[in-house]
């Protein structure tokens, strides 16, 4: 009997298969070595940007465009929700699945420590402000690098 499996795995994923494939053959990779490097933020930018579509992709860019730092009603307006920022929210939670899916933590891993969230909202004058933390604000720019 043959079984054959196929799948595609994003690049977190397959850097993870790799090391356990190199340490189950006697690879260099031993135990006592250091962690792997993590993927660069150019390489998840990468992968980001082929699950960009629409409006997120939109986000991604207007975010880009404003050094990480975009007031939510302006952003409503790039979206076509003039008047109605609260409709971001949808458009906020379809990039932080994507960002989980490109290996990015986003602040909402189930089990162990959480990791900071992706964006901070600051309240200002009835307004509020989108503060993109820096590292993810390096994958979305290379997300938008490899769009283009």
């Amino acid at each position: 009997m043959q079984v054959t499996l196929t799948f595609e795995p994003n690049t977190i994923q397959a850097a993870h298969i790799l090391e356990r494939i190199l340490e189950i053959l006697g690879g260099n990779l031993a135990k006592d070595d250091p962690e792997p490097m993590a993927p660069s933020s150019s390489a998840m930018g990468e992968e980001l940007a082929l699950r960009l579509r629409g409006r997120t992709e939109q986000m991604v860019r207007f975010a880009v465009e404003h050094g990480g730092q975009v007031w939510n009603d302006e952003l409503a307006a790039v979206l076509g929700f003039s008047g109605h920022p609260a409709k971001t929210a949808a458009i906020l939670g379809e990039v932080t699945v994507q960002l989980r899916n490109v290996g990015v933590g986003t602040g909402r891993q189930r089990g162990g420590d959480a990791d900071a969230p992706w964006y901070q909202k600051l309240r200002s004058d009835g307004r509020t402000l989108l503060r993109i933390r820096p590292d993810v604000l390096g994958v979305f720019q290379g997300a938008v690098a490899a769009k283009q």
